[in-house]
């Protein structure tokens, strides 16, 4: 059984998770989605230079497991609140695959789930980005 780590998953080369932030987690039924302000690096396609005070480009994304089937998530969600006054719940520390198995665990907890292979999704407002 290989272990595949997430930069090898399709459309998440260009993301560094060990420093993007958990936003939240929804997980209901037949959705499982973590909603993360992602790091990305000078080859993503939605890269541009980091904003003022900022050491990297930040996007909001979202991280979907397809057709997820069975999932176990630990919940340790403690708010963290940012100098800038933003909150989050932490890092992604680990994220990997082992054949239809995805385990996912930072700060805020963390989720097996047997799915498809999780897909990165740009969020709609992420695309929007002050001039500066």
């Amino acid at each position: 059984m290989a272990t595949i780590n997430y930069w090898q998953f399709p459309g998440f080369e260009n993301v560094y998770l060990e420093d993007s932030y958990v936003l939240g987690i929804k997980a209901q039924g037949s959705v499982v989605e973590i909603l993360i302000e992602a790091v990305l690096t000078e080859n993503h396609p939605l890269y541009t230079p980091p904003l003022p005070g900022e050491q990297y480009c930040y996007r909001q994304m979202t991280i979907k497991f397809p057709l997820p089937q069975n999932y176990t998530l630990v919940n340790k969600m403690r708010a963290i609140s940012g100098g800038d006054g933003r909150v989050d719940y932490g890092n992604i520390e680990e994220f990997y695959r082992n054949e239809q198995q995805s385990y996912i665990r930072g700060e805020w907890g963390e989720l097996r789930i047997i799915s498809e292979v999780p897909v990165m999704m740009a969020n709609h407002l992420s695309l929007i980005r002050p001039i500066v």
